[in-house]
C-alpha cells in the first residue's frame, strides 16, 4: 500500500525517456579512476567467468531466478539480466542457490542448486531437506539472453542404475561445479552422505563428492567421497562443513577451494585440496588436503569464503572475488568483494589476508583502458524498467533496481542493510553542472538526496567519497554532507519542514568549489568546499522509502572537440542521416602519421567493435561500417591518435 499510495499523487503525463549524448570527449588524465574500495556489491555464492571481452558474474539473490550480470571490469557488476525463472512447481520452483556459468563443448551452461519448497522444522529452524543440483543450458552464445532451457536435475547418490528421476530417491546436493580434466567432465559439489538425518538441530555434515558426467547435464557414475570435515577448523558451532568448491589451474596441479564450516557464523573459512593433472580425479586417494585456512576472516573482516578466482582484464593478475559478513556476530548479511592473490614457492594460491571494508586497492591491470566519459547531458523519466540496470549502478541489499509506476525507488526492502542504498549513473564523470530530480519520502524516519563527485564507491553506508544533500524527515531539515568512505560530516544545513508523501524538486548547482542547492526553485544552500572536485552522480536513501522522478543533469563546463587542444586537422564525423540503418560512413582526419585506434561500443563502454588499429599517415580517411549484427541504439564510436582522443555518438534505427 505505501508504494501504491503515492501513485494517485503524481500527475498523469506522456513520459519519455532521453538520454542526451553531446560532443562527448574522454577525460583521461583528470577523470580516470584507478583505484576501488570493498565491498562492491551485495550477495552471496559470488561466481565469475571471464571472456575475451568481458566478464559474466552470477550470485544467489533474494528472488527465485537466476540473474548474470556483464562487465569489462571486475570492480563493477555491470548490466544484469533475470536469465530463467523457475517452473511453478517441481524439483526445482524455489530456493536458486549458487548459480555458476560455465562455457562447456561450445556452449553455455548454469549449474545450480534448488528445492521444491519442501521443508521440515527442527526445534524451530527451517530445513532444506530437499535441496538438490540441476543445470540450465543456454540456447544462444549471449549468455544475458532469456534463451535457456532447463536439462532437470543432477543424479548425486549412489545408484545411479535405478534412479527414477525424481528427488525422493536422489541424495541432498548444492554448489555443483564442472571439472574437465584428462578429456573427461567430471561435476564436483557438496552433499549428505547416504545415512544422513535432519535431526542434528536441523542440520547434518556436508561432504565433497565427484562423479564422472556423460554430457553437461547429465551424469555417467555414482558419487565418489573426495573429502570430509576432519580438521579442527572445519567443525562448527553446529555444523561440520565441506561447501563452495571451486576449481584452480596453477602449474601441475589442479586446486579446488572450498568453504567451512557454518556459513552464517563468522568462522567461515576456505580450504584447499590439490591434484595432479594427470591423476585420476575418481580415486580418492589422489586428493590432498591441506590442514589449514587457506583463506580466513581478521578483526575487521568476517566470514570469508565461496570464492571466485579470474584474472584482470590484461590477464597479467590473479583476483579472488568472495565473499563475507557484514556484522561480526554472522548471520545472513552478506556482501561481495574482491582480492588480488598470488603463488606459493610450491605453485599453490596465495590468497593473503582480507583487506578491511573501505581500503583504497588498485583496480585490476587493464581494467580503466575505457574510462568514464563526461557528457553534455543526461535525463531520465523512468518509463522503461527493463533497461536501467543500463543506466544505473546500484550499491543496496535488495541487489534490484526497482521501477514502478514510472519512478525509481529505493529503500523499499525490510532488511536494515538499505540504510545508505545509492545508484550511480554508470559511466560517466561531472564536474561542474546543474543536477535536478524530483523526491517524495514516502516511509523511514531518516532521509534521501542526492550524492555528486563521487569516488570510490562501494556496498555500504557511507562508502563513498564525494557530497550527499539529503532532505531529512526526521529532523526537518536539509543538509550538504562530506563523506569519506566511513564517515558522514555535516557540512551545513538549513531548518526545513519536510512532509511524507510530497514531492519536492531538488536542484543542485555546481562551479569549481561553489556549491547551491535549491528546493523547489528557492535557494536554500550556498556553500565552497573544494576537497571533491569531480566523479560520479546518483541518487541516495537512508533508512526511507523514497520514490524518485524527473532526474536530468547538464554540465556547465564541457570542453569541445574544436580548442586549442583539437587541431582543426584532427577531426571525427559520421555520414548523415543520423539514425541510420544498416550502414554508415565514418569519416576522419589526422595530422601526423601516427597510430590511429578507432573503435565502436555500446552505451554503457563495452567494447563491440575494433574497426582500425594501425599505422596511418596524417590525411582523410572514410570507412563503410556495417551494422549487420547490431540492434537498434545508440552507440559510440572513438577515434584515438597522436595521444587525443574523440568519442561521438551515432544512432542505429532498424
Amino acid at each position: 500500500m505505501i508504494i501504491q499510495n503515492i501513485y494517485f499523487m503524481k500527475i498523469i503525463k506522456f513520459r519519455v525517456s532521453l538520454i542526451i549524448l553531446c560532443s562527448i570527449i574522454f577525460c583521461k588524465l583528470s577523470f580516470a579512476q584507478k583505484a576501488f574500495v570493498n565491498p562492491i556489491s551485495e550477495g552471496a555464492d559470488p561466481w565469475v567467468i571471464k571472456t575475451d571481452s568481458c566478464y559474466y558474474f552470477c550470485s544467489t539473490v533474494w528472488v527465485s531466478d537466476v540473474v548474470v550480470w556483464k562487465s569489462k571490469k571486475l570492480t563493477d557488476y555491470g548490466i544484469r539480466r533475470f536469465v530463467w525463472s523457475p517452473p511453478t512447481s517441481g524439483w526445482n520452483k524455489t530456493d536458486i542457490w549458487a548459480p555458476e556459468l560455465h562455457y562447456i563443448q561450445g556452449k553455455w551452461y548454469i549449474f545450480y542448486s534448488a528445492c521444491n519448497g519442501e521443508y521440515d522444522y527442527v526445534n524451530g529452524n527451517q530445513v532444506w531437506k530437499n535441496q538438490r543440483s540441476g543445470v540450465l543450458e543456454c540456447l544462444s552464445q549471449d549468455p544475458t539472453s532469456a534463451s535457456w532451457v532447463d536439462k532437470g536435475m543432477l543424479y548425486t547418490g549412489d545408484d545411479i542404475d535405478n534412479w527414477s528421476g525424481t528427488v525422493d530417491d536422489n541424495i541432498w546436493a548444492i554448489d555443483p561445479t564442472p571439472l574437465e580434466m584428462n578429456g573427461k567432465l567430471y561435476c564436483i559439489w557438496s552433499g549428505w552422505d547416504s545415512t544422513a538425518n535432519v535431526l542434528n538441530n536441523g542440520f547434518t555434515q556436508q561432504n565433497l563428492y565427484i562423479a564422472e558426467m556423460k554430457n553437461p547435464y547429465t551424469m555417467k557414475t555414482n558419487r565418489v567421497k573426495i573429502a570430509e570435515p576432519t580438521y579442527p577448523w572445519e567443525i562448527g558451532q553446529v555444523q561440520r562443513v565441506n561447501e563452495g568448491p571451486e576449481v584452480l589451474r596453477h602449474g601441475y596441479y589442479i586446486y579446488v577451494i572450498y568453504s567451512g564450516p557454518d556459513y552464517w557464523t563468522i568462522e567461515y573459512k576456505m580450504g584447499q585440496l590439490s591434484i595432479p593433472m594427470n591423476a585420476d580425479p575418481m580415486n580418492p586417494n589422489n586428493w590432498t588436503k591441506k590442514s589449514v585456512p587457506v583463506f580466513q576472516g581478521t578483526d575487521q573482516v568476517y566470514s570469508v569464503g565461496h570464492g571466485s578466482m579470474t584474472t584482470s582484464p590484461d590477464g597479467t593478475e590473479n583476483w579472488l572475488l568472495y565473499r563475507s559478513k557484514q556484522y561480526p556476530t554472522g548471520g545472513w548479511e552478506r556482501d561481495i568483494r574482491l582480492q588480488r592473490f598470488t603463488w606459493n614457492q610450491d605453485g599453490s594460491p596465495n590468497f593473503g589476508v582480507p583487506s578491511p571494508a573501505g581500503t583504497i586497492l588498485n583496480v585490476p591491470s587493464g581494467e580503466f583502458d575505457f574510462d568514464n566519459v563526461q557528457i553534455n547531458e543526461f535525463s531520465d523519466k523512468f518509463n522503461d524498467s527493463s533497461r536501467h540496470w543500463d543506466n544505473w549502478v546500484y550499491y543496496g541489499w535488495e541487489s534490484d533496481i526497482k521501477v514502478l509506476s514510472e519512478m525509481l525507488w529505493l529503500g523499499c526492502g525490510y532488511r536494515d542493510l538499505n540504510a545508505g542504498e545509492k545508484v550511480l549513473l554508470r559511466g560517466y564523470d561531472w564536474k561542474d553542472f546543474t543536477l535536478e530530480t524530483d523526491i517524495s519520502i514516502v516511509e523511514g524516519s531518516k532521509d534521501a538526496g542526492v550524492i555528486f563527485r563521487v569516488i570510490e564507491l562501494a556496498f555500504g553506508k557511507y562508502s563513498l567519497k564525494g557530497y550527499y544533500i539529503g532532505l531529512d524527515v526526521e529532523n526537518d531539515k536539509i543538509y550538504l554532507a562530506r563523506m569519506d568512505g566511513n564517515n558522514k560530516t555535516i557540512l551545513t544545513e538549513v531548518t526545513m519542514q519536510i512532509n511524507l508523501n510530497f514531492w519536492y524538486h531538488l536542484k543542485v548547482e555546481t562551479d569549481s568549489s561553489n556549491i547551491k542547492i535549491y528546493v523547489d526553485n528557492e535557494i536554500k544552500i550556498e556553500f565552497n568546499d573544494s576537497q571533491n572536485t569531480f566523479g560520479m552522480v546518483g541518487l541516495r536513501v537512508d533508512e526511507t522509502t523514497t520514490a524518485f522522478d524527473n532526474f536530468q543533469i547538464v554540465s556547465k563546463n564541457l570542453v569541445g572537440i574544436k580548442s586549442e587542444n583539437y587541431p582543426e586537422n584532427f577531426n571525427l564525423k559520421q555520414n548523415y542521416p543520423n539514425p541510420f540503418n544498416n550502414s554508415t560512413i565514418i569519416y576522419y582526419q589526422i595530422y601526423e602519421t601516427d597510430n590511429v585506434s578507432l573503435n565502436l561500443y555500446d552505451i554503457s563502454g563495452h567494447l563491440i567493435e575494433e574497426l582500425i588499429n594501425e599505422t596511418k599517415p596524417s590525411g582523410n580517411y572514410q570507412l563503410r561500417f556495417s551494422s549487420d549484427e547490431l540492434a537498434s541504439g545508440l552507440y559510440l564510436y572513438r577515434l584515438e591518435s597522436e595521444g587525443k582522443t574523440i568519442v561521438k555518438k551515432m544512432m542505429l534505427l532498424k
